[in-house]
């Protein structure tokens, strides 16, 4: 990992903003163990997460090179029924 990106992690996890102070207000510090067992959790995560935004973004510039505005809001309309199928037929949504 990139020693700035390094940096930047660490002071993420230890700042205030993420609930990570103490009793009188220290901050606690965080191993890089602990951070890298945060990464290796959560990576699979964020890459489930991401794949579909990623394709989105490729469907969506080839869309707009071949067919236009009116192609990618017709995919988009496409994709929003699939998705409303997909959550019921996979449990997403109860009756």
């Amino acid at each position: 990992m990139h020693m700035s990106t390094r940096g930047n992690l660490v002071f993420l996890l230890n700042s205030r903003f993420l609930g990570l102070s103490g009793a009188s207000g220290e901050l606690l510090a965080l191993g890089e163990e602990y951070i890298a067992s945060i990464l290796k959790i959560g990576i699979a995560p964020f890459g489930l997460t991401m794949s579909p935004n990623i394709s989105l973004i490729i469907i969506n510039r080839f869309s707009m090179s071949y067919g236009g505005e009116p192609a990618v809001a017709t995919y988009a309309c496409i994709a929003y029924v699939i998705c409303i199928v997909y959550l019921i037929r996979f449990g997403g949504v109860r009756f």
